[in-house]
């Protein structure tokens, strides 16, 4: 089996339930040895990085850096950023 590194995609500029539960989600993995990254909109990494500045998890949050709120932005950067990273 390959070693592959996996990825959760949160497509959401907020937090709320849902982001907490992935971000959870996300920690939990990272601290069981997975190797997994997480892709958010910068202005939700932000808001992340506020609310859990005690989470030593933030090296493998990816952001995609954006000046203001647009899904169809996001995932057009997203699947540069997927190219890039195959």
């Amino acid at each position: 089996m390959q070693d592959t590194t996996s990825y959760i995609v949160v497509i959401s500029p907020g937090l709320s339930g849902a982001e907490k539960r992935f971000f959870d989600i996300f920690c939990g993995l990272l601290h069981k040895g997975k190797r997994i990254n997480l892709i958010v909109p910068s202005m939700l990494g932000e808001i992340l990085r506020a609310e859990y500045p005690e989470r030593d998890v933030f090296d493998s949050v990816i952001e995609i850096r954006m000046e203001h709120w647009s899904r169809t932005t996001f995932v057009r950067q997203l699947r540069a950023l997927l190219k890039s990273i195959e």
